[in-house]
């Protein structure tokens, strides 16, 4: 179903989730490379103890979002293979459920993919960094990411050999992700001006331009250190907006960003099952209603089931490992 204003705004959220891709790579290289003297790169504590605190953030939320779409899809929407898909995060492997039963959950299998990889990707590259490593990565990344443009389709687009309609596999995106990461290794010096340079430009041979402008902006922003005579004029000028971004109304939004993501196509469904002729007659009245929906049922979520679980997360992992048996006898003796 089209309805006016709702599509216009809800459909144009490609660029803003490769904007997020390039932030969520810097993010995890960053917290990575920081973290480093208490959590060893290659450790196995470091390992789980890094899937673990993104399975407490984001699993909570998510199963209750699937299983919400899935219920005002019954009976003639999801089948139990298709939710056991998602509620493992498989769902991004396949076409057919790659956006069958929540719209945004597509995202999050390709960041789940990119999880897996990650810490032994980032020890590869960055560990001990060379130019030729580097460039040949971001070389393949680019190359398998147009291929399968061509071979695996692109949205609306088929390709050659299957049709996902969302970029679901780390296929689509791995170039995004590496630039984050490779932007995260130069930020902290782990690599040089040249190295870093060449996986920019090798990246952006396999966006679009206006992805590129949107990641080249994110780039130069998080960089900004980098580069201290153009820092403090840019600084200057964004002065404004770095205050607004900085006060309570932002960072309660930033709260509850993941909660809204995932919720926002739910109550959208709902709307349109129980009031779709105000939403065709009176869109903005109808958008009103909808974000104020969205925020308040994803403030609930946030202070209800999200903080919490990532509060305990922390808990938990914050508990002294229990020595070995081999240990106990050494002190024992």
């Amino acid at each position: 179903m089209h309805i006016p204003l709702f599509g216009i705004l809800l459909s144009a959220h490609a660029i803003a989730v490769d904007g997020f891709m390039v932030v969520s790579g810097f993010i995890m290289a960053h917290n990575f490379i920081i973290r480093r003297d208490l959590e060893p790169w290659g450790a196995s504590s470091t390992i789980w103890k890094f899937y673990a605190r993104r399975m407490f953030r984001l699993y909570p939320l998510y199963v209750i979002a699937i299983l919400a779409s899935a219920a005002i899809r019954f009976p003639e929407g999801a089948d139990l293979e298709d939710i056991v898909a998602h509620l493992t995060f498989a769902h991004g492997l396949f076409p057919k459920y790659c956006a069958s039963i929540l719209s945004t959950a597509w995202s999050l299998s390709l960041e789940m993919q990119f999880y897996l990889v990650f810490s032994f990707l980032f020890v590869l590259l960055f560990e001990c960094p060379r130019v030729y490593a580097l460039t040949a990565f971001s070389l393949a990344a680019t190359s398998f990411a147009l291929c399968s443009i061509y071979l695996l389709g692109h949205y609306a687009e088929p390709g050659r050999l299957a049709h996902f309609s969302q970029p679901s596999l780390l296929l689509f995106k791995m170039p995004l992700f590496l630039l984050g990461m490779t932007a995260a290794a130069f930020g902290h010096r782990l690599i040089q001006a040249m190295p870093f340079n060449i996986a920019l430009l090798i990246v952006m041979l396999s966006n679009g331009k206006l992805t590129d402008c949107v990641a080249l902006l994110i780039v130069s922003l998080l960089l900004i250190h980098r580069s201290p005579q153009f820092a403090k004029p840019l600084i200057t000028v964004l002065e404004p907006a770095l205050r607004a971004l900085s006060g309570k109304i932002s960072i309660f939004g930033a709260d509850i960003s993941y909660a809204m993501y995932l919720t926002h196509p739910i109550i959208l469904s709902i709307l349109s099952i129980v009031s779709e002729p105000l939403l065709l007659a009176h869109p903005l009245e109808g958008f009103a209603i909808f974000m104020v929906s969205t925020i308040c049922i994803s403030a609930i979520l946030h202070f209800v089931v999200e903080r919490p679980c990532i509060e305990l997360g922390k808990w938990l992992l914050s508990q002294p490992t229990p020595p070995t048996n081999s240990s106990s006898t050494a002190e024992l003796g």
